[in-house]
């Protein structure tokens, strides 16, 4: 089994267009290292909360608040390049794709916007509010909702091409390669579907729910469950390979490179483990919960919790930390030796 080329992606390697940076859902890989920041280099106030994640694409970065509000901001200043407003509030993290901005609704709504003007293109009614982001993959965008409904529309016209019933609400973001679509669900299941019509392919039982959601290798599914386990899976079959327990439950979604899968537990640690043998490589202490997915950059991986934590991948040492004024649960964007980041009390901050 093989990987397409993941279509949510930019010719400009410091873009971020969507969440973890690609459809591969893998942790980033911002190619360099950032340093400890020295200095904020602007400071941009939101007027809402903002709990989902950060895009960068073309000099903008695009935020979601909570009251509704999708902002597009200038890199070099932060001021607003436009405003896009709703009745509704935003807990989505956006993802851009042949020149449309597309995020989901606590109201059931998933909506399409001119990334460059902010103008609405089309919205699309869904069962349950959106929490997960949008993924966008072969003309097709997939998002799960609170009322367990998965849907399939086409990208262009926000038609509905299939929805699927599962067992639970659906907070965890698909992986979607070529006709492959995985997925974990509030049922404790993770499931493998057909993209093309949503047939399952298979689904394998944890012991809880799943908002984590999963990270593929190229014969392997990575996730973490409520029940304590982290999961290796085999991709084709979904056979358990092997499980990891931590001390509290798992929503974060892991971040893979190489050799090793690091992920955060609600115990406060951040956790890496051999994806082969599913062993522990190191343990670090990063918060009193840690519910952020990792980010990976050059050899450093980092991390939302007290702060924003960056550890040595390899072996677990903190390299730096920088605390903000509000607190910070989303994954930050970095690109160069700026890292973009949005704290649940509005404030949006770039920081060198």
């Amino acid at each position: 089994m093989t990987d397409t080329k993941a279509e949510a992606t930019s010719a400009n390697s410091g873009d971020w267009p969507t969440l973890l940076k690609d459809n591969l859902r893998s942790g980033g890989h911002a190619k360099s290292s950032p340093g400890r920041p020295s200095h904020v280099r602007w400071q941009s106030r939101m007027g809402s909360s903002v709990r989902s994640a950060p895009l960068l694409h073309e000099r903008l970065l695009y935020v979601a608040t909570t009251r509704g509000t999708v902002v597009a901001l200038d890199i070099e200043t932060g001021r607003p390049r436009w405003k896009f407003t709703l009745q509704d509030q935003i807990h989505s993290t956006p993802s851009l794709y042949a020149g449309k901005l597309f995020f989901g609704t606590d109201g059931g709504k998933i909506h399409a916007v001119n990334s460059e003007t902010g103008h609405s293109v089309w919205e699309a009614g869904v069962s349950g509010e959106v929490w997960t982001s949008p993924v966008c993959s072969g003309g097709l965008l997939f998002a799960g909702t609170s009322s367990a409904q998965l849907h399939a529309v086409d990208a262009g016209t926000g038609r509905e091409r299939w929805s699927k019933k599962l067992g639970g609400r659906i907070y965890s973001t698909p992986f979607v390669s070529g006709d492959e679509l995985l997925v974990g669900c509030g049922d404790g299941f993770v499931y493998s579907l057909t993209a093309s019509s949503g047939k399952v392919l298979w689904q394998t039982a944890t012991g809880n729910g799943i908002d984590s959601s999963p990270a593929v290798t190229s014969d392997a599914v990575l996730i973490g469950s409520e029940d304590f386990f982290f999961y290796c899976l085999d991709r084709q079959t979904g056979k358990v390979r092997w499980k990891y327990e931590t001390g509290l439950g798992i929503a974060s979604s892991p971040a893979v490179q190489g050799e090793i899968v690091v992920f955060g537990s609600k115990d406060g640690y951040l956790y890496a483990l051999d994806v082969a043998t599913g062993s522990l490589r190191w343990k670090a202490p990063a918060g009193e919960v840690v519910t952020a997915p990792p980010v990976i950059a050059g050899d450093l991986v980092c991390i939302q919790a007290a702060g924003t934590l960056a550890f040595e991948i390899q072996s677990g040492k903190l390299a730096w930390r920088a605390g903000l004024g509000g607190a910070v649960q989303a994954a930050p964007v970095i690109s160069g030796e700026t890292t973009y980041i949005a704290s649940l009390d509005g404030e949006i901050y770039a920081l060198e």
